[in-house]
């Protein structure tokens, strides 16, 4: 059996970093210390990360695969009643 993991966040939060050090711990051999490059691109500025990642495995046993992300905003739709409503009214419709 194989669990496939999306890792989704806030923009520059250390999606990709974890992802390197969950790697780096359940693959045996695979540390910085040894010279091993980092499976996904780390940056202190948001945005390295543009487009969904292919599938990487992070772990033999268990087999886990993960993707990295770009980071998400969550938009600003209003406070109260009002904001709820327009949630509702752009989940139905999907744009």
């Amino acid at each position: 059996m194989e669990l496939n993991v999306l890792v989704i966040g806030m923009p520059n939060v250390g999606k990709s970093t974890l992802l390197n050090a969950l790697r780096n711990m359940g693959i045996k051999g695979r540390t910085l210390a040894l010279g091993t490059p980092k499976a996904f691109q780390t940056s202190a500025q948001p945005g390295l990360t543009q487009a969904l990642s292919t599938r990487l495995k992070v772990s033999l046993n268990p087999l886990v695969y993960a993707f990295d992300t770009p980071g998400v905003m969550l938009p600003y739709l209003g406070r109260g009643v009002e904001g709820a409503e327009r949630g509702v009214k752009l989940a139905l419709i999907g744009t």
